[in-house]
């Protein structure tokens, strides 16, 4: 028996997966999800299976409105007795921590628990919990230090005021641990509910994993390739006007409009280029543009899915992650571990995550612990998908820049060729290039490794190689093909006469088949 579902077109997209419909659900509320005790440690995964109905963004938002109308008349009336009782260890530990102000926002919006500070005195009378006024105190000062990145810490003026560092180290290691918490706490009851709805016939894998929409692609490529001309520009000499960062600013503006299409056609890639993309360590240039991002998402993810969403929360907590870069990468082996738990055995999904992990641990300096998981990798993928795939091409591509970081220019040089070189298909027939954007990226990479051995001729036939796809693949509008483009043609002209005529033609092609 044939147990695939009917050929319909709006179910399925050319590669015959089914078109994953269901994965962005509206959470009704607060009531869908369970709450998060603040013991909650990262290594427990507590599994949960709300079944939220798919609603219309305007029915969730007009229950949203509802819900904050509820919350108000919960405000007046108070909790109940058993209410309080349920939630007392929780309340009593977060008021060691947080003043009261921060206690009754984050049991309101975490647990649904709404109590004015009336209410919350009262109880704290009754329970014998009394503030600790110097603890207190030292929590202000190190939320006031977080914010200045001030060099030394604050000192009151009593003996008992002070403030040390194994002070504010304490505090960010907690709001960190919650954070990454809760991070695993909605990932599983995302990821649950996700693996429970998926259409008879198809394969968990393939539906969650294997499918990248053109959506998803297009924004995480955008927010890409403009952080990159961002990171180029730091050390940049050149006028602010002919820096590359100058086309970046309108492409995160571009990037804006494609962001609710991207995390409700496919949340699987959505959440793990949330964690590799945006990881501090890509953002280090300039910082800043992580938390503009975070907020802008949270906004997106409020208004396309709804505030109770798991994607709202966790971008919601990535803005409370003191710029932490083990989030980024416990949160991409909390996704792996959740998977592997669920399907035992899942490829396209052990493949991806494995391919971001390597490639952040690369770049945050964990040289050692990511050549391990890439070496690895590579291995493993050729069996499963094939020696020349895509999947084997770019995780080679990935090893050849844990090369290139150590100088070793030779082992760089040969995985490169690798992965640009077509095999021929008939004995007797020649070698030719692949016309991808793999390709492209690994001939810019050889480009790069003949520029660092002096041999410039060689970087700009690469370079012309590598735009020649790029204009084709990706289109002369596209920051990758102009970028490209702009180093080839400075490099041309650094080489003289001869070669001014062919950057001219280059930077014609670019505006001629831009308009």
């Amino acid at each position: 028996m044939d147990l695939r579902p009917p050929a319909d077109p709006a179910f399925h997209d050319m590669t015959g997966i089914p078109k994953n419909l269901a994965v962005a659900p509206a959470w009704l509320s607060e009531a869908n999800t369970a709450p998060l005790p603040s013991s909650i440690v990262v290594a427990t995964l507590e599994r949960h299976s709300p079944s939220p109905g798919l609603i219309p963004a305007t029915t969730s938002r007009t229950m949203a409105s509802t819900d904050a109308v509820d919350t108000q008349s919960r405000t007046i009336q108070g909790p109940s007795a058993k209410e309080w009782e349920k939630h007392r260890e929780t309340i009593i530990g977060l008021y060691k921590q947080y003043p009261l102000k921060r206690v009754s926002e984050i049991m309101r919006t975490q647990h649904g628990f709404s109590a004015s500070k009336r209410m919350y005195d009262k109880r704290f009378r009754e329970w014998n919990v009394f503030k600790n006024t110097n603890s207190d105190e030292r929590i202000r000062a190190a939320r006031r230090a977080r914010m200045s990145r001030a060099s030394t810490p604050p000192r009151g003026s009593g003996s008992h005021n002070n403030f040390s560092r194994d002070d504010l180290r304490k505090t960010m290691q907690y709001q960190q641990t919650r954070t990454m918490s809760i991070i695993s706490h909605k990932l599983g009851e995302y990821y649950d509910w996700q693996l429970s709805h998926i259409p008879e016939g198809a394969v968990p894998d393939d539906y969650l994993g294997h499918r990248t929409p053109e959506e998803s692609t297009r924004y995480w490529n955008t927010i890409k390739n403009a952080i990159y001309l961002v990171k180029i520009s730091i050390n940049s000499k050149e006028d602010v006007d002919l820096r590359p960062d100058r086309r970046a600013w309108s492409t995160f503006a571009e990037a804006g409009q494609l962001a609710a299409a991207a995390m409700t056609s496919q949340p699987f890639d959505f959440l793990r280029n949330l964690f590799a993309t945006l990881s501090p360590v890509n953002t280090r240039a300039r910082p800043e543009l992580r938390n503009i991002l975070l907020r802008f998402l949270t906004s997106e993810a409020q208004r396309t899915l709804s505030p109770n969403h798991p994607i709202t929360h966790i971008c919601q907590e990535l803005q409370n992650d003191e710029g932490s870069q083990e989030i980024s990468q416990r949160s991409l082996q909390c996704m792996l571990d959740i998977f592997n738990s669920r399907l035992q055995r899942s490829r396209a999904i052990t493949f991806k995550l494995l391919d971001s992990l390597a490639t952040l641990l690369r770049r945050s300096g964990e040289y050692r612990a990511g050549l391990e998981i890439v070496t690895e990798l590579l291995h493993a993928s050729g069996p499963v998908f094939g020696p020349d795939s895509d999947q084997v091409r770019s995780v080679e591509n990935e090893l050849a820049h844990f090369y290139m970081l150590t100088d070793n220019a030779d082992m760089a040089l040969g995985h490169c060729m690798s992965v640009v070189t077509r095999p021929p298909v008939r004995p007797g027939e020649a070698p030719s290039f692949y016309q991808d954007g793999i390709a492209a990226h690994a001939m810019e990479d050889l480009a790069e490794i003949h520029q660092r051995r002096g041999d410039l001729e060689q970087c700009i036939t690469w370079l012309e190689r590598a735009a020649s796809i790029a204009l084709v693949v990706w289109g002369p509008k596209d920051i990758a093909t102009s970028h490209l483009v702009d180093k080839m043609a400075s490099l041309q002209r650094q080489l003289g006469r001869d070669l001014l005529e062919s950057a001219t033609l280059w930077e014609a092609t670019i505006v001629s088949e831009g308009n």
